[in-house]
């Protein structure tokens, strides 16, 4: 079973980037061609090493979608918060290649940004020569026989060649950290102290993505049917499983990352009901016999949610990993013993093996309907779980209110 789960959890993960290639983020924007004209439109706003490689530019006079690879045109700047990226020609390693490098700062030195394998800062001299700045920590073992950190201060002493004609800005470099806000406030006041027109650097980046993440948060209410199923009940008794319905509550937290995938959220929710199973049996000793067992089912799942249309109705299907906690977990036997005066009713608990915790996978599909700012769900989710002596199959309606 776990190797199952485990393919499954895996491939779900892995057609992920494959299907949300294809899937657009647009922001409004526009694009510098080669001929240095201005061009209007929208532009796919993805991460940062998709924002290095390609541009995705849709003229919306047209609804033509065009992309743009490095050197097919000068660059491209989105309007909304001022990221701007131009092509620059550099050599990597030794090897020389076309890139859309982030625009971080023109001035007497601009500044460009480059996601590689790590942070990479390229200055721009008054010449035209790009110095690249990067950090780039090791890990080493020492003479003792641990691991340490090997700290990487070599861009300290590029950054003083660079600001080199600035005593005040060489001095302040020293103690500097590898970060882009204190790289560019040391840009900028280099800039302020040489350059001898007055003319003030420009920052191009102005305002944080504060889109990257998007959460959101809906409240579950529903009915869930259990079915558990203890190893030793069935070899005893022949008793497959001791079924339930009951209503249930929860939370759903969801995460969106517009820049990877429109499409694709990830989804971790929390969920409660009771469980009270029983099965009754025909017995030639006893009047009869029934077994019940109780619990309060706590069940969590990590998964993905995809949801292809952007529009007032959506809909949906969503899988992922799966677990449950029964609590408060009593299984009992119940039956009537016959006497001289009449009948007893007796119970007892059962030394049976079973866990109180199932491991599996959960399936789903639902519809969510655009109010406003919130949304109304409604969607039905199969999971399987299983742990040892145990297993807890669970079928399940409910509504969400968004929020």
């Amino acid at each position: 079973m776990m190797k199952t789960l485990t393919r499954y959890i895996f491939m779900l993960f892995a057609l992920l980037p494959i299907a949300s290639y294809g899937q657009i983020n647009l922001r409004p924007g526009y694009i510098i061609t080669n001929d240095n004209d201005t061009l209007h439109g929208s532009i796919d706003f993805r991460t940062p090493e998709r924002n290095a490689s390609q541009c995705v530019f849709r003229d919306e006079s047209t609804g033509k979608t065009t992309t743009y690879y490095p050197g097919n045109i000068y660059g491209y700047r989105f309007t909304d918060d001022g990221k701007f990226y131009v092509t620059r020609t550099l050599t990597i390693g030794g090897v020389e290649g076309v890139y859309f490098l982030e625009y971080i700062i023109q001035g007497i030195i601009s500044m460009y940004y480059l996601p590689t394998h790590g942070d990479c800062y390229f200055f721009e001299e008054a010449d035209g020569r790009l110095v690249e700045v990067s950090k780039e920590d090791k890990i080493v073992t020492l003479k003792n026989g641990k691991s340490g950190v090997q700290r990487d201060t070599r861009y300290v002493g590029l950054l003083t060649y660079l600001f080199r004609d600035s005593e005040e800005v060489k001095k302040k470099v020293e103690g500097i950290g590898f970060n882009q806000k204190e790289l560019v406030e040391i840009t900028k006041e280099y800039h302020n102290n040489v350059c001898k027109t007055g003319e003030e650097c420009i920052v191009f980046e102005t305002k944080n993505d504060n889109k990257y993440y998007q959460f959101t948060f809906t409240l579950l209410a529903g009915v869930k049917k259990h079915s558990s199923r203890v190893k030793d009940l069935k070899k005893r008794q022949n008793i497959n499983y001791l079924n339930a319905t009951s209503p249930s509550f929860g939370l759903d937290v969801g995460m969106l990352i517009p820049r990877f995938s429109r499409v694709f959220s990830f989804h971790v929710g929390l969920e409660g009901s009771s469980f009270r199973g029983e099965y009754c049996i025909p017995n030639w000793e006893f009047r009869y016999l029934k077994f019940k067992q109780q619990a309060f089912v706590l069940e969590n799942n990590i998964g993905v949610r995809y949801s292809p249309l952007h529009k007032r109705i959506q809909p949906f299907i969503e899988g992922g990993y799966a677990h449950s906690i029964l609590m408060y977990n009593s299984l009992k036997q119940h039956y009537e013993e016959l006497t001289d005066s009449g009948s007893k009713k007796l119970s007892k608990s059962l030394d049976t093996e079973q866990t109180s915790f199932t491991m599996g996978f959960y399936i789903g599909g639902g519809v969510a309907y655009k109010l406003g700012k919130h949304v109304i769900m409604a969607r039905s989710v199969y999971r399987k779980k299983n742990w040892m002596a145990s297993r807890l199959n669970t079928l399940e309606a409910t509504l969400g209110f968004t929020f």
